[in-house]
């Protein structure tokens, strides 16, 4: 259970009104330069960005009235949550930060950036890994929005690997596939806000088949993330009410090049089959 809230309301006004000691303000000032992503790794991640011990983040913590690091997360999350939809976005953000283009692209840009420098290279190199081995099925599912890049990831891989499907509809049509998953397969869940209840169903199927889950989502996380061996996190803000998916566009086109290069030669040899199907199709 989270504490109960201080007359300041949200977590930044528990920060603003609270009496903190020099090192418990690194602590604060770390998380407002990154708000609130800084806070919802874990303790030990806030401690090395703001330098600091982690027991000193967990006195910033109780500083706040909170009574552990996890109901700190929970408030942030709640926060989160409170503005995800389009036409809250519309009541905050500032007129006129579409006018142009290129800085429209820019702010995108810049973004997504920042969240890429966020992820780990061991899970960026375990994706890379589960991706490119072909001794088991690869599947890819996703959202309301975010299925089109699960499409996008499939259609790719599909040219370099074999035993590359999406699941269009994980838990109807495509169900035969889920219960056939097993150890050496592989499961990709792309899952934006506002999360879809099915690919947390699917995580849990597909891990409770002893398959490998990769959950590519943004902050504070899809549930599905729970079940997943390896998780992704990209941003999806915008100087929009709606939010990008161009970073998790980014992120596959990525991915799909490392795979590329990692199969090499078999990657080669199967999209010169692939382009001998073409040529006889349209020939």
């Amino acid at each position: 259970m989270t504490a109960e809230p201080t007359s300041a309301p949200g977590v930044r006004g528990r920060i603003t009104s609270a009496t903190l000691r020099p090192s418990e303000r690194r602590v604060a000032l770390c998380l407002l330069a990154d708000y609130p992503t800084a806070a919802l790794s874990t303790a030990g991640e806030l401690a090395r960005t703001a330098r600091v011990s982690t027991q000193t983040v967990i006195r910033f913590v109780r500083a706040l009235d909170f009574a552990s690091f996890a109901d700190l997360q929970d408030a942030l999350r709640d926060e989160l949550r409170a503005g995800v939809g389009p036409l809250a976005k519309l009541e905050s953000r500032p007129v006129g930060e579409t006018a142009d283009l290129a800085g429209f692209a820019r702010v995108i840009g810049d973004r997504t950036i920042r969240g890429f420098e966020r992820i780990p290279v061991t899970n960026i190199e375990a994706a890379v890994d589960l991706l490119s081995d072909s001794r088991g099925r690869l599947v890819t599912a996703g959202g309301r929005f975010s299925t089109v890049l699960a499409r996008h990831l499939a259609t790719n891989l599909q040219a370099l690997r074999p035993g590359v499907r999406l699941l269009d509809d994980p838990l109807g049509a495509s169900l035969p596939e889920v219960v056939e998953l097993g150890a050496r397969d592989g499961v990709v869940i792309f899952d934006v806000q506002r999360y879809q209840p099915a690919m947390a169903r699917l995580a849990t199927a597909a891990s409770g088949r002893q398959a490998t889950v990769l959950v590519i989502t943004d902050e504070p996380g899809s549930p599905a993330a729970d079940h997943a061996a390896v998780r992704l996190t990209v941003d999806v803000a915008a100087p929009s009410a709606l939010d990008t998916l161009a970073g998790g566009l980014l992120l596959a086109e990525y991915l799909v090049a490392r795979v590329l290069d990692r199969l090499g030669d078999r990657a080669q040899q199967r999209l010169q089959e692939w382009e001998s199907a073409r040529a006889a199709d349209f020939g």
